[in-house]
């Protein structure tokens, strides 16, 4: 309140008397991008922040000369609040997705980008004509993966563009962050987040009229599995993309799923302990 105050022309809060991102309700979509009056947004979200003086310059400097760019991001750096790990760079989030990455300026398309789990949000500059051009559909629809919807939309706009610069800080291991609560979830609500997760997807190729729909199914793949293993009854094998996502198990992987619905938790929990020992 008091930042706000001193700078009014500059920061305007939206204070809530209850958290509505628990309530299921689009932050973003909600509260936010109505208000938005420049020529870009730049998202800053959560306990992320920035550590670079000319992030938005170099970004929006891209942008205007390349108008075709309907979104832009760049590297960051994970600070992990345990203590635990060392500071590392975000991108790339996992090491298997090195070869995806280039440690230079680069542009990429939706078949591209997401083979890149993930990209730090705090990163994500684009257009607000191109928010403006999005389908009903992403409007409309509720994912709780946001910055994965907004980073293959917006890229599927036009293209992204990767500035090599590390320009803001991601904590990790936060308490009571979006990923700390997601842990904490029973299998109905995870199934119905994966399951939301999908029909993005879905959407996504719809509106990229299938151009990139290998690249798309391929990563729809990660949620189908989890989706598997989160069920609570063999009925989802009536689902085809669940039955087809099945049958690429291997037989250990069958044994499991099959364990985890039939057999009760407490047996499940007791029989691991005993294997432990």
């Amino acid at each position: 309140k008091s930042y706000a105050e001193k700078y009014p022309d500059i920061i305007k809060p939206i204070l809530q008397k209850k958290n509505q991102y628990s309530k299921g309700v689009p932050i973003n979509e909600t509260f936010n991008f109505p208000r938005a009056k420049g020529k870009y947004i730049a998202l800053c979200e959560g306990d992320d922040y920035w550590i670079s003086k000319d992030k938005l310059q170099k970004q929006v400097d891209y942008m205007e000369s390349n108008p075709d760019c309907s979104f832009c991001f760049t590297n960051g750096i994970i600070k992990d609040l345990s203590g635990q790990k060392a500071d590392r760079n975000f991108i790339p989030y996992y090491e298997n997705e090195a070869k995806y990455y280039n440690a230079e300026d680069k542009s990429y398309d939706v078949g591209e980008i997401i083979k890149l789990s993930f990209i730090p949000t705090a990163t994500f500059l684009f257009p607000t004509s191109t928010l403006k051009a999005m389908p009903s559909t992403f409007h409309d629809k509720m994912c709780p993966y946001g910055d994965l919807r907004f980073k293959l939309f917006f890229t599927a706009a036009g293209y992204a563009r990767y500035i090599h610069i590390f320009s803001s800080v991601y904590r990790e291991n936060v308490p009571n962050s979006a990923l700390a609560l997601w842990s904490k979830e029973d299998k109905a609500v995870m199934f119905d987040r994966y399951s939301r997760a999908v029909e993005m997807l879905e959407d996504l190729d719809d509106y990229t009229k299938a151009k990139y729909r290998k690249e798309i199914y391929e990563g729809m793949g990660i949620f189908l599995h989890s989706m598997l293993f989160c069920a609570n009854s063999l009925d989802v094998l009536k689902d085809n993309d669940l039955k087809a996502e099945y049958n690429k198990l291997s037989l250990m992987d069958k044994f499991k799923f099959y364990t985890k619905i039939l057999m009760p938790t407490k047996l499940l929990n007791l029989i691991k302990k005993l294997i432990r020992r």
